[in-house]
């Protein structure tokens, strides 16, 4: 998928949780957005940023299995309004997709 569509996709998310976010005190919008390479990072992230969500996985790095050995994806994301970080990793050790599972504790 070209990164034109996944911005897309981004993009018809933002729309949607910028309405429905100001009915709610805390809202978490989490998935995969193959982001395989850091520019198409930034671009979701800020987009989130832009409409007052944090990035709570951020400090996670690589939430997929190295492609080719080379690149090391961030792929999955957690963002989140109004909720406190409290702490957020991956399990490397899992096998069970091409992903890492993506845990984060956070407080309201």
């Amino acid at each position: 998928m070209s990164r034109k569509m996944r911005m897309d996709q981004v993009d018809s998310i933002i729309r949607y949780a910028r309405e429905e976010a100001a009915h709610y005190n805390y809202v978490l919008i989490g998935g995969d957005f193959n982001t395989v390479f850091p520019n198409y990072s930034r671009s979701v992230v800020k987009e989130f940023n832009s409409i007052g969500f944090d990035w709570q996985t951020s400090s996670v790095g690589s939430t997929a299995r190295a492609t080719m050995g080379l690149v090391k994806p961030v792929n999955d994301y957690l963002f989140s309004k109004e909720f406190a970080f409290s702490d957020a990793y991956a399990i490397r050790t899992s096998r069970s997709s091409d992903h890492y599972p993506v845990l984060v504790t956070l407080r309201y």
